[in-house]
């Protein structure tokens, strides 16, 4: 039961905080309390470091028979660093809302924040396919559900409703496996999958994640920016990465993997270039969630899951320091800009341990696809940081005091992360990776004029090979993604809308009363089948 206390903690006080808005008609007090929340879940996750591994099982809870509805969930290294992940990034949104107060983000939001962040570290502990079906379950509902209070257009609700039913794919595909391994006698574990049941199971979590084919059903709105946002996409991606990690070492045979490999670091590729075209960093979120995810299915495919829990906290800490970061202050970007040195990936950084999932099998051109991309991310992400918007004019004291800090609890929690987080963590892991991603950076950068002081002068050269991949890439991604599936899916979306509308205008009519008698006349003799 320890294992689950802050997922207990956080769904309480979801509650909790709508319960005092009640009673208290201010702001003030609501904010307070959940800080005060998301500081002890995020000190009892760093505590349980020293309580793994942590099990906790729930059998036959369906009276299904044994092994089918199986429910079991484990703290271990993995599970640790996503709980440690989610918990700091909750920290940092509360930390970092009343510098959003004129985004207007509701209390209500805040609640959702708590609640999300619970699914979230619930779906990394989950250890057996059931038990993490259900959980993915809970959080697509819950975000089209949010998605759908915040779309006003109808092209953005079927987009919306398009992402749901894709992920719902994700989870078929998981699904099949757990039948597949039962109709085979064996409880499916995720470390004890066999090749053939490990790739259902890596398509479907690659399916969601939006990589594996690389797909974007669903594009950022204005509604759905920093704040819950954030969570919603750090929830969702972690929710598929922390199976992935559990995965075994030959999560698929030699002939699916290198043509998977392949598909994947293309997807990487375009997603990274796609992040550093952007113009800003919330439109880029999407293609920044699809390179990391890719980076992480690529470390599976090649026998490392362990790293892919680098790619994936990166993604969630690194990532959340530039999403939130709406008001920008000078000395504030000095410590965002320290997270290029934790995706570096040089000796002893938390990243490290990527590049040895990566790069396992040492450099090849699928290898060099792979730092080039990391290479565009790096830039990409300083040249979103130097992007000058709104400041701190005219806060109060408290808030430009409290406002730094949901950074620097990010920025912590990725280092202690790397340091603590697992037998192996905190490495040298592929120094040359880590080194030419490094200078690769340094030289694009000083190309499109970033760095101080340094200018190469091929700006406008670099800026047209930019171009030119975007548009290529962009037309591949298109002729390899599921966008006609997704057109498919919307128009039957909008069909079905037509059909519902007309059957309600006619029942509302005057002759409804006829039609509901007619109707249920026919249902009758369906069901009776002719019979007296």
């Amino acid at each position: 039961m320890l294992s689950i206390l802050p997922v207990i903690l956080l769904c309480l006080a979801s509650f909790a905080i709508l319960l005092i808005q009640r009673v208290r008609k201010g702001l003030g007090y609501v904010w307070l309390f959940s800080v005060l929340i998301t500081i002890i879940v995020l000190g009892i996750e760093i505590f349980l470091r020293w309580r793994l591994p942590l099990d906790f099982w729930v059998q036959n809870w369906m009276r299904m028979g044994a092994g089918v509805s199986l429910i079991g969930f484990r703290l271990d290294p993995a599970a640790w660093a996503y709980g440690l992940s989610l918990s700091a990034m909750c920290l940092a949104v509360i930390l970092t809302a009343p510098a959003r107060l004129q985004e207007k983000e509701s209390v209500g939001e805040w609640s959702a924040c708590l609640a999300l962040t619970g699914l979230g570290i619930l779906s990394a502990l989950a250890s057996t396919p059931l038990g993490l079906i259900y959980i993915w379950t809970g959080i697509d509902i819950f975000e089209l559900g949010v998605l759908l209070a915040t779309s006003r257009r109808e092209e953005g609700v079927s987009r919306v409703v398009t992402a749901f039913f894709s992920r719902l794919a994700g989870t078929a595909l998981v699904f099949t496996a757990l039948l597949y391994s039962l109709s085979k006698g064996q409880v499916l574990i995720w470390n004890q999958a066999s090749p053939e049941i490990s790739l259902f199971l890596l398509i479907g979590c690659g399916f969601r994640l939006g990589i594996l084919p690389v797909h974007l059903p669903l594009q950022e709105t204005k509604a759905n920016r920093r704040g819950l946002g954030t969570v919603l996409r750090s929830v969702s991606a972690v929710s598929s990465l922390a199976p992935i990690s559990r995965l075994p070492e030959i999560a698929a045979s030699p002939g699916w993997a290198q043509p998977l490999l392949w598909l994947t670091g293309a997807g990487v590729l375009y997603g990274a270039v796609m992040w550093m075209s952007e113009n800003q960093e919330i439109s880029g979120r999407p293609y920044w969630s699809i390179s990391f995810a890719g980076m992480a299915v690529a470390s599976s495919l090649q026998g490392v899951p362990s790293a892919t829990v680098g790619w994936g906290v990166a993604m969630v800490l690194v990532g959340g320091m530039i999403f939130l970061y709406s008001s920008r202050v000078a000395w504030v970007s000095v410590v965002i800009s320290l997270g290029l040195i934790g995706l570096s990936g040089l000796p002893f950084t938390p990243l490290a341990n990527g590049w040895q999932g990566v790069a396992r099998q040492g450099f090849s051109p699928l290898v060099l696809v792979f730092l080039i991309a990391q290479v565009f991310i790096l830039v990409g992400y300083l040249k979103h940081l130097r992007r000058s918007e709104n400041a701190l004019i005219g806060a109060e004291g408290w808030i430009r005091a409290v406002y730094p800090v949901g950074f620097f609890v990010l920025l912590a929690a990725h280092w202690l992360i790397g340091i603590l987080g697992w037998r192996g963590s905190f490495t040298v892991g592929i120094w040359w990776a880590g080194a030419a991603d490094t200078l690769g950076f340094l030289v694009v950068a000083a190309m499109f004029g970033m760095l101080p002081g340094i200018r190469i002068g091929w700006k406008s050269e670099m800026g047209f090979a930019l171009l030119l991949w975007k548009r290529i890439g962009g037309g591949l991604a298109r002729a390899a993604s599921l966008e006609w599936l997704y057109s498919i899916v919307r128009w039957v979306y909008a069909l079905l809308g037509k059909v519902v509308g007309g059957i309600t205008i006619l029942l509302e009519g005057e002759g409804g009363i006829l039609w509901v008698l007619l109707l249920l006349s026919l249902f009758l003799s369906l069901t009776r089948g002719g019979n007296p």
